[in-house]
């Protein structure tokens, strides 16, 4: 086909060219051309705007023929629309038309500042005619991808001031306008109504908030200057031989209250271990008994004793470890398995369960009072709730009223097993294969009725065999727990 340069060889007058340019400047992808091209209107040429109408397939002779100079359309070699064989025009630019829709889609879909295609590539003659749909298509993600490249800098003088360690790894925020380019761009390229300026704000927001708690976190841990925030942090502090456990915060606050703590829960999940570390944290020196069914109130309290001295006998008093807490300032009483204590013995100690600016406790002897000389928490672990004995804890007993009307009690359970193996120097493998066929074993023993308990003991155990002997997981598990079960529950537990 003859080029529309050729047809046009002569001047274009006036009308002419006014009428060209006024077509060329608003079609769709004159933007696009233009700065693919470098081109001004004040600077281009008849041949400029001819390749330009080329580009964008205008019809050059529809535009120009009002303001011709008196040569006919055939004189000038203008293609007549009577002899023009428009399905060969069809077919000769329907590859054209892939061609440049394969070419937006890469530019749409390169990374960084997607570079602009060229001007052929953006539209070319016959394209309308061809596939209208696509060419629309086109154009459009052509001026998406012209306004993106056109885009200020994101670090010129309008964006908004950010403060650079506040926003961590984000080392370049982004502007305002590039944001509204980018909205444009997505709505065109995935075809929703996506808001990524609204995703870009909030997840600058998230970011700000999680390095603003972390400092604040950071600086509690080193040197918090609320007493209750430096208890409650220090307790909060992970160690290389104790795992905070969830109910730190509820233990935290009964203590800060000055009542008397029962923590409740299975055997062998970290009761004990937990207490007496969140005592010790909060500078407590603890004094620690187990009960059974056979401790008197002596044995917690204090007694007289005789004893020979030079011939005479002497009468003196051996304190238990709960007048040996009164008598310290720092001094705090554990009573491990209090709900194996006889009711009778816990009588004893109802004065000293009371509030801690109120705890005394009556020498079993001599009935003398002895009253703390400091706050001396006193907190309790028991495996049921003081109700009595259940299936898995026959020997229990159950607290008195009075008794259990004086305590406040903090439910347990077990909990960050790999942590807790992990920190006893377990492999984390090992603590995790551990954690996790812990849990489907209690709920396969939940199952079927089994009154065994699986402790974290027998998780220790067992990876102590993985790690230190070798075993296998199956043959670790069978050695410290399986075996204990009963044939019923074995056979059930095995299915």
């Amino acid at each position: 086909m003859t080029s529309i340069k050729t047809r046009y060889a002569g001047a274009l007058s006036a009308e002419a060219r006014g009428a060209l340019r006024s077509a060329i400047t608003g079609h769709p992808g004159w933007d696009v051309y233009r700065k693919v091209t470098g081109l001004s209107l004040a600077s281009m040429t008849r041949d400029n705007y001819l390749d330009a109408a080329d580009a964008l397939g205008l019809d050059v002779h529809a535009i120009v023929a009002p303001h011709a100079s008196g040569r006919s359309a055939q004189d000038r070699g203008a293609p007549s629309s009577s002899t023009t064989d428009w399905r060969a025009v069809q077919r000769a630019h329907a590859a054209d038309a892939e061609a440049a829709s394969n070419a937006t889609t890469r530019a749409v879909m390169a990374g960084g500042f997607i570079q602009a295609t060229a001007p052929a590539d953006v539209v070319t003659p016959g394209l309308v005619a061809a596939n209208p749909d696509m060419v629309r298509q086109t154009r459009a993600n052509d001026r998406a991808v012209a306004d993106f490249a056109d885009a200020e800098d994101p670090m010129t003088a309008d964006a908004p001031e950010f403060d650079m360690h506040d926003i961590g790894e984000i080392a370049a925020p982004l502007s305002p306008a590039l944001l509204a380019k980018l909205d444009g761009l997505a709505r065109i390229a995935i075809g929703d109504d996506v808001s990524i300026s609204a995703l870009y704000r909030t997840a600058r927001r998230a970011h700000h908030c999680a390095t603003s708690l972390k400092l604040e976190l950071e600086r509690a841990l080193a040197a918090p200057v609320d007493p209750k925030a430096a208890q409650l942090a220090a307790m909060l502090k992970p160690a290389l031989d104790f795992v905070p456990p969830s109910w730190t915060r509820d233990f935290t606050d009964y203590l800060d209250i000055g009542a008397t703590i029962a923590v409740v829960g299975p055997a062998g999940n970290g009761k004990t271990t937990g207490a007496r570390k969140l005592l010790e944290r909060a500078g407590f020196t603890v004094y620690e008994f187990d009960c059974t069914d056979a401790t008197l109130p002596q044995d917690l309290i204090g007694r007289t004793s005789l004893r020979q001295d030079n011939g005479a006998t002497v009468t003196e008093w051996v304190a238990g470890p709960i007048a040996k807490a009164f008598a310290d300032p720092k001094g705090a009483v554990l009573l491990n398995e209090y709900d194996a204590l006889d009711p009778r013995t816990g009588m004893a100690l109802q004065s000293a369960l009371e509030a801690s600016d109120e705890r005394r406790v009556s020498a079993p002897d001599t009935g003398e009072q002895i009253r703390s000389t400091g706050r001396c928490p006193i907190v309790l672990t028991l495996n049921t709730i003081g109700h009595g004995a259940t299936a898995s804890y026959q020997g229990r007993n159950a607290l008195d009223g009075a008794n259990r009307d004086r305590i406040e009690i903090v439910m347990t359970g077990y909990e960050n097993e790999a942590q807790i193996l992990t920190a006893h120097g377990f492999a984390a493998e090992t603590a995790e294969r551990l954690a996790s066929w812990a849990e489907n074993a209690r709920n396969k023993l939940n199952k079927i009725g089994s009154r065994e308990i699986l402790s974290n003991r027998r998780l220790l155990t067992a990876a102590a065999l993985i790690d230190r002997r070798g075993y296998s997981l199956n043959e670790a598990t069978d050695k410290s727990f399986v075996c204990r079960l009963p044939e019923r529950d074995k056979t059930a537990f095995a299915a």
